[in-house]
């Protein structure tokens, strides 16, 4: 929809990221109808002409203040909180009339909108033999089901934004190609067709606009294995990809954005190490002895935890350990606990930055796992036991930190299948929410 203001000097709209909800003045309805933006925002307006930057970001007010980044493309800016937005809480956005486009000209008139911040939901793939996406809703309602390709999906990745899910499917090639949809999976299409390659593992980019993503080339040759996997990068903007320059005896999988994107990791399985690529400049760090066991940034991009293999005599565990990105060195986060008898990590930090959970077990008895959540490394911690003999697997925090989901694997029989189960942060209870699911993410 056009809407010209102050005798046709400019368009102003502000949508969500994704271009679904429309900020106009009073009386115009938004894109969609309803009115919501996820806990991570962004705020987007689209001026009709090039605005002086400066001026446009002055002239855009936020109540409740707020605090974030604001990130241009041509005559669109999104304005992303540093902080979470408060779920239930109203934000309302003000766009002054006084500030000038590019050249002088005043705008005209402002404009006014208020939007709710919408309450997570949780997204898993089910059932593990012909998995689909499912989305619930912790209300009690029944889950339901966001994609219907014959149970061809592998995995899955969610925008920060909440308005867009990419997921990678079989195709008839005997590959994998990425598609992507939005929150309601009612536009899915293809983003890439990869033939027979093999294109799995999606990342977003904390600001939507790059994708990364793991791609495996076919050689040719029926029944042979497909060739080392190698991380690769797509602009969302234009479709363009291309591979994230690495050395031919690497190998690269589950690459991940730091939460400020300067950054980009990726693990090398056949050397056992984690690189981080700075993007801005190609410089490269390589993390020594660690394990395939997702690492997780703080939520000021200065620390990485990840997990290392300790080898002492005849025992092999892992401890938890973080890399501090200014000063370039690694320490031990539980330093005390080195004769203990406990394999940590995976660690993870909850989006408010306040709370670390981490995953212990007794060394050699994975069937001992719990999670121990905490205010910080070495407080006082609440345990999310998990019985025995289930094995625990993936898991995520809820984006306004209140929940943590996670995947449990009951090992044992014949019948055995994983199940999805979240821990309540104010109730310090589990529930198991559903079953013969796997893969538990957080739709914003």
């Amino acid at each position: 929809m056009i809407f010209f203001l102050g005798g046709g000097l400019f368009l102003l709209l502000a949508v969500f990221w994704f271009g679904v909800h429309l900020l106009q003045p009073a009386g115009i309805v938004p894109g969609n109808g309803d009115g919501t933006i996820g806990v991570f925002g962004p705020f987007v307006v689209i001026f009709s002409s090039t605005a002086d930057k400066e001026a446009a970001e002055a002239s855009i007010g936020f109540e409740p203040p707020l605090t974030g980044e604001f990130r241009w493309d041509g005559s669109r800016v999104s304005f992303w909180p540093s902080q979470p937005l408060n779920v239930g809480e109203e934000y309302t956005v003000k766009v002054a009339g006084k500030s000038p486009l590019a050249g002088g000209q005043p705008f005209g008139k402002g404009s006014t909108r208020t939007f709710l911040v919408r309450s997570p939901q949780l997204l898993y793939l089910s059932p593990s033999d012909r998995p689909e996406i499912w989305r619930l809703v912790l209300d009690g309602t029944p889950a339901v089901q966001m994609t219907h390709t014959q149970g061809k999906i592998y995995d899955y990745a969610v925008d920060r934004s909440g308005e867009k899910i990419l997921y990678s499917a079989k195709n008839d090639q005997g590959g994998i190609s990425l598609w992507i949809t939005d929150r309601e999976g009612g536009s899915a299409r293809s983003l890439l067709p990869c033939g027979e390659d093999i294109c799995i593992q999606p990342s977003f980019s904390p600001f939507g606009d790059q994708l990364a993503y793991v791609r495996r080339n076919a050689n040719g040759v029926p029944g042979s294995s497909p060739g080392l996997p190698r991380v690769w990068l797509m602009n969302l903007n234009d479709g363009s990809t291309q591979p994230l320059p690495m050395s031919p005896e690497h190998s690269g999988s589950n690459p991940a954005y730091s939460p400020d994107g300067k950054w980009l990791s990726y693990y090398d399985e056949l050397a056992a190490q984690i690189h981080l690529v700075k993007l801005s400049t190609g410089e490269e760090v390589v993390l020594e002895r660690a394990a395939n066991i997702p690492a997780t940034w703080t939520a000021d991009s200065q620390w990485l935890y990840f997990v290392q293999v300790q080898q002492e005599e005849t025992v092999t565990f892992n401890i938890l350990v973080q890399w501090n990105a200014d000063t370039r060195k690694i320490s031990r986060v539980f330093p005390g606990e080195g004769e203990s008898g406990i394999d940590e990590g995976p660690a993870l930090f909850s989006p408010n930055g306040q709370w670390l959970a981490v995953r212990r077990a007794e060394i050699g008895h994975p069937e001992s796992r719990i999670f121990e959540v905490m205010s910080n490394p070495g407080g006082t911690a609440t345990t999310i036991a998990i019985n025995a003999p289930d094995i625990l697997g993936m898991a995520s925090w809820s984006p306004d930190s209140a929940h943590l989901a996670f995947q449990v694997f009951r090992s044992g029989g014949s019948s055995a299948t994983p199940a999805v189960r979240v821990w309540s942060q104010e109730e310090h209870r589990t529930i198991e929410v559903a079953s013969d699911a796997m893969l538990p993410q957080w739709l914003p």
